[in-house]
């Protein structure tokens, strides 16, 4: 005798039941190799969790079993080859990098096949979860809902990230994240590839072959101690430093009798950070070789790591900005997801409380990614720094300027101190190089303010070493 159906009240909680169970099969993948890999714990994303739950109870409800197969086959694809390429390059896979699968594939299963222990572990993780997925659908069909209109409302759902692509103007929400989920990166990229890259490379093909780069050592490693701090949104038309009215970098300005002491007005790389970081820290000659940036064989964290230099990245900004600016070639990393209720208090001071945790009598190259100085400029220093300010009726636009300003005193500060205790705690040589991802506009231009806008005050930077 068959089994009796539950009762349709006693089902839809079977069904959400199995729905959850799916979508936690989804992003255990993440965590199982993390843990074999050894990359420390993956952060758990409530809303990826929520919306692979949503997505997966419409699948369940299909009556077709094609259908719902074939989409789990989908995710399958996707989560695998992100697990694979973590496994090879460190990284999730980006949006151009899914063309270059199609028309690099026998290179690519070549240098996937030449390293099976890094490709076995990612792709064992992956079958068994999804293999147990399968298998959880099919034993517990009769406990699922069927309800065919439910096809619409999925089709929809899956729809949202190839229409945001297709409208944003904010590439960067499409590119890898190192802190999210695989199949949500995946997902991004693929929506990204679909209808914004694949587009524009059939309707202009790209131009012929760069020429290729070739590294060469200049001598012996230095053994030094190297700090790359890495400004938000600093202009040095705000630096009294560069001749600004209001001294907002007296602290700098004391060190100028010191004849290591060097600074100069530089161009940024990008008027944003996500395509300034990148630009910095991989090396190009050609703005328009991209596939030199995407395979970091320039890299600054790579090549200082090749160096015998312990590799490290701080920053006090999401993890999805540092996008192939090296972060996986630091031997250690933290980003703000990992430091979020001190930020409240510390801001940006939770850098130098991390570089006093360095051990400084062995050659480190190190980065610090601040936050400060990005709108809204206020929330980003102590109140200690509140120096410049026009009262609460005063004109909204000098009330920003007063504020970044302070914001400006407030890096003063960081640098000088930094600088002070490198110099009193290292035995090694000390480098500090400073300089920002792009400048700001304050007013300049007919009220604008911000960044992001090919303008000469967003592409002037300060360099200091």
């Amino acid at each position: 005798m068959k089994k009796p159906l539950p009762k349709p009240s006693l089902k839809l909680l079977s069904h959400t039941l199995l729905a959850f169970a799916t979508a936690c099969l989804m992003i255990l993948p993440d965590h199982l190799y993390a843990l074999a890999a050894g990359h420390g714990p993956v952060l758990f994303r409530p809303a990826v969790l929520a919306a692979l739950t949503v997505v997966a109870f419409l699948l369940l409800a299909l009556r077709n079993r094609f259908a719902v197969y074939g989409l789990l086959a989908f995710f399958f694809l996707l989560q695998l080859g992100q697990l694979l390429h973590m496994a090879y390059f460190g990284t999730a896979f980006a949006p151009h990098e899914i063309r270059l699968l199609f028309s690099e594939w026998g290179e690519v299963g070549e240098s996937a096949g030449g390293v099976p222990a890094l490709m076995l572990p990612p792709a064992l993780i992956v079958l068994a979860c999804y293999a147990a997925l399968a298998l959880l659908a099919r034993r517990f069909a009769p406990y699922r809902l069927h309800f065919p209109p439910a096809a619409l409302p999925l089709a929809l759902l899956l729809l949202i990230l190839p229409l945001r692509a297709y409208t944003s103007d904010e590439s960067q929400r499409f590119y890898p994240n190192p802190k999210t989920y695989t199949l949500d990166n995946a997902l991004r990229a693929f929506s990204f590839f679909l209808v914004r890259d694949l587009p524009s490379h059939l309707a202009r093909p790209e131009a012929g072959q760069w020429k290729p780069y070739a590294l060469q050592r200049s001598g012996p490693p230095v053994h030094a101690n190297i700090v790359l701090v890495m400004g938000e949104s600093l202009t040095p038309a705000h630096m009294s430093l560069f001749g600004y009215s209001r001294e907002t970098t007296l602290q700098l300005e004391s060190l100028r009798a010191d004849t290591g002491f060097i600074f100069r007005q530089g161009i940024a790389a990008g008027v944003a950070t996500k395509v300034s970081l990148p630009m910095f820290f991989n090396i190009a000659r050609e703005p328009g070789n991209l596939g030199q940036i995407f395979r970091q064989q320039s890299n600054l964290l790579k090549l200082a790591k090749a160096q015998g230099f312990l590799t490290r990245y701080y920053s006090t900004q999401s993890a999805g900005l540092s996008t192939f600016a090296g972060i996986e070639y630091a031997d250690v990393a933290r980003t703000a997801e990992n430091m979020e209720q001190t930020l409240e208090t510390r801001h940006d001071e939770v850098l130098l409380d991390l570089m006093r945790g360095v051990d400084l009598s062995r050659p480190n190259f190190t980065v610090l990614h601040q936050r400060n100085s990005h709108s809204p400029y206020a929330g980003n220093y102590p109140p200690a720094y509140d120096y410049y300010h026009s009262g609460a009726g005063g004109d909204a636009n000098q009330q920003r300027v007063d504020a970044y300003d302070n914001s400006v005193r407030y890096t003063d500060h960081l640098l000088y101190r930094l600088i002070r205790d490198l110099a009193a705690r290292s035995k090694l040589p000390v480098y500090v190089l400073f300089t920002s991802d792009h400048g700001e506009m304050l007013g300049e231009q007919g009220g604008q303010f911000g960044h992001a806008k090919l303008t000469a005050e967003v592409g002037r930077v300060p360099v200091i070493l």
